[in-house]
């Protein structure tokens, strides 16, 4: 059985110590994809650029509409919004965020990922999970910093599970965070997010 690689017979004695030495450079590379990529999102998120990642009650759009390759910045999408201050002022009156979840698919209202192009739906509706989230991983639209304007970028990082497709997330150490504050991305005041 004869497999050529890198351009080294595998049937020969250095073969062995040549895969090695290619695997190990193969990981060095991706060390050195893996720092470069973190550093250019660094890069959009200092000058107010999305960084990845999607909010309810937001949308991107490019800076420059007649250019393809143009930066996106993140711009309130004001239908959603709305949706936002009822879901905080609900939630401040005292109704829980299953009742709601459960309202808000009596009226038909879209969830959020909804128009999502996804070939496989988690569940159909709102869920309680979308508000409340996960305290430990900072998730859900009411532990969401953004709605007052504030961008935290880098609190968690993500690694896939060996042999799976799954990803599992771990907080970073605070100093390692970076808030960027735009005022212009505010949809809930200060007084309804206490």
């Amino acid at each position: 059985f004869l497999v050529d690689t890198k351009g080294f017979d595998s049937r020969e004695e250095i073969a062995g110590l040549l895969a090695s030495l290619y695997g190990g450079m193969d990981s060095m590379e991706l060390k050195k994809i893996r720092d470069r990529t973190h550093r250019g999102l660094r890069e959009r998120h200092k000058a107010g650029f999305s960084a990845g990642g999607k909010s309810y009650g937001y949308t991107t759009a490019p800076i420059d509409p007649n250019d393809p390759d143009s930066k996106k910045k993140h711009i309130i999408d004001e239908s959603e919004a709305k949706i936002v201050r009822e879901i905080f002022s609900r939630y401040a009156d005292g109704e829980s965020p299953r009742a709601i979840c459960n309202d808000f698919n009596k009226r038909g209202i879209p969830s959020p990922g909804s128009s999502w192009k996804r070939t496989k739906r988690r569940c159909k509706g709102w869920v309680n999970t979308a508000l409340v989230g996960n305290a430990k991983t900072y998730t859900g639209i009411l532990r969401r910093e953004m709605y007052i304007g504030q961008l935290v970028w880098n609190r968690r990082k993500s690694k896939k599970e060996p042999g799976t497709s799954r990803r599992v997330y771990e907080i970073r150490p605070q100093s390692e965070w970076e808030v960027r504050l735009h005022p212009e991305l505010r949809i809930v005041d200060d007084a309804l997010w206490e």
